[in-house]
């Protein structure tokens, strides 16, 4: 059973096509057999459990389900005995009116987690996904040829789009499956999460056109084109992961535009094919499920990718001035002081699929700028801000949030940039430990840029003062500035320690 499942291979099973699973994930404990000790009853559970057990319900996909919270005017249910709704009975669970001791678990991305009234929340925990040096660990581990290995890291880093993107395991699944193999190539390298997508989908086409032997190419391009889009149609299939079915439902409402196939487009758009109209649609999704999809919608738009896509659409078509409009259109909604952060920052990454790089740099010029006080800044527009100078590509010289016009919030959420900056002056911005742990990101990153670092006159005790210290062995920094009066014996001790030891 080991030596049989031990390996990792697309569907050409080749020698040199493996990769040993133990090399990227922990050691694997494989049983042959049934599923016996799985319960695979859903329903009519005896309800004396409840009062003997301490109960947990694991709720994974909040943002994939299509059961409606009902928490403002639901059905009242306190008896487990009781039928109802599943909307129903979950939205009584989380409001503690059922089984008010079951402890629940809700996976989700966050624009679906805000459904959720804060008052039924007691933790919420971000799965943060690979740090800088597991990102690393992970490319090495899964190309075997070292010098390849290298090279793709070198591009991840310098291409910052991807880079952010690759925190997210399964994307380094696919971008690794696709940059081991352009090289050999010396095809164009993607520079977009759409662009990385369509690359990994023609590896699996032209993987099953190997695995089947299909030389007819007429009926082959044919076959494909209708294997894709039944994909797009139906609801049964299984997928490496939702952001690919987010990606070919994106493809199929662009080939039907081209096909004039107008009853999937008006589905979703009500009307004609619009992009204007697809990104209203996504701002008014609640749970932010159509962000994705917008985003893949641009990007396949564009006539760079079309013919990316050619063999699969039957023709292309001239976008460059729709791109252009809906480009200076989704600006005007990222300026609405209304939106939330993560809206603002969907639509941002929606300009960059479309490479338009003008918000960007915009950002860019206001940060250094002595505009900062001129214009009150939301806290929401804050965290749009910090987001764009993490994806630029130009390293910030200083970053100093005490003088933007902004609360405390909006100061707090603009720490995020010190990952793209050599010197941050954090001084005077009531930052605690909590907040600690995004500068230990930025200093423990073998790319960090961060040389100065000023920490004092803020609301830190000994814990987030140790674990910043214990970042100083792996990073660049050359100017760290602390109240160390404030900290204990013990603290500063440990602190000089780490530092002397450099």
């Amino acid at each position: 059973m080991k030596n049989k499942h031990e390996s990792l291979f697309e569907p050409v099973k080749l020698q040199d096509n493996q990769t040993l699973l133990n090399r990227i994930y922990t050691q694997l404990y494989i049983i042959e057999g049934e599923s016996e000790w799985v319960n695979d009853e859903h329903e009519d559970l005896d309800s004396r459990i409840y009062e003997e057990c301490k109960v947990v319900f694991i709720f994974d996909g909040l943002d994939e389900s299509r059961i409606t919270q009902m928490f403002s005017d639901s059905e009242r249910v306190t008896d487990v005995t009781e039928t109802s709704s599943v909307g129903v009975l979950i939205s009584n669970l989380i409001k503690g009116e059922l089984l008010p001791s079951a402890l629940i678990w809700i996976t989700s991305r966050p624009a679906a987690a805000n459904q959720i009234p804060s008052q039924y929340i007691n933790r919420v925990t971000e799965i943060q996904g690979f740090d800088e040096p597991q990102k690393e660990e992970y490319f090495t581990k899964r190309i075997n040829d070292e010098d390849q290995a290298r090279r793709i890291i070198s591009y991840i880093r310098r291409a910052r789009s991807l880079h952010i993107m690759c925190h997210i395991p399964v994307f380094c699944c696919i971008s690794a499956t696709v940059l081991e193999k352009i090289p050999k190539e010396d095809a164009e390298i993607p520079q977009t999460l759409t662009e990385m997508y369509i690359h990994f989908l023609l590896i699996q086409i032209n993987m099953k056109n190997q695995k089947y032997e299909k030389r007819d190419t007429e009926k082959c391009l044919q076959s494909n084109r209708e294997v894709i889009v039944k994909l797009a149609e139906r609801k049964v299939y299984c997928f490496i992961h939702l952001s690919f079915q987010e990606f070919l439902a994106a493809f199929y409402v662009f080939y039907s535009h081209l096909m004039k196939n107008m009853e999937p487009l008006q589905l979703f758009l009500c009307e004609e094919y619009e992009h204007f109209e697809a990104a209203d649609k996504t701002l008014k999704s609640k749970n932010g499920h159509l962000d994705l999809f917008l985003r893949f919608l641009l990007g396949i738009s564009l006539e760079s990718n079309q013919r990316l896509l050619h063999d699969l659409l039957t023709h292309t078509e001239n976008s460059s001035e729709t791109i252009r409009e809906t480009a200076h259109y989704i600006k005007d909604r990222i300026n609405c002081y209304n939106l939330s952060a993560d809206r603002s920052i969907s639509l941002f990454l929606c300009l960059l699929e479309v490479k338009d790089q003008t918000l960007c740099s915009e950002i860019q010029e206001f940060v250094k700028s002595d505009k900062h006080s001129d214009k009150k800044l939301s806290p929401v527009q804050c965290s749009a801000i910090a987001y764009m100078i993490q994806m630029s590509e130009e390293v910030l010289d200083e970053f100093e949030p005490i003088k933007y016009n902004t609360s405390y919030e909006g100061r707090w959420r603009l720490i995020p940039a010190v990952m793209n900056c050599r010197k941050a002056l954090l001084a005077g911005c009531c930052l605690s430990d909590q907040h600690c742990e995004t500068v230990c990101s930025a200093l423990q990153s073998s790319k960090s840029h961060l040389r100065e670092l000023d920490m004092s006159n803020n609301d830190l005790l000994d814990k987030g003062v140790i674990r910043l210290c214990s970042r100083l062995n792996k990073s660049q920094l050359n100017i760290l500035r602390f109240d160390f009066h404030i900290f204990s014996n013990m603290c500063m001790n440990m602190c000089f320690t780490t530092i002397a030891n450099r």
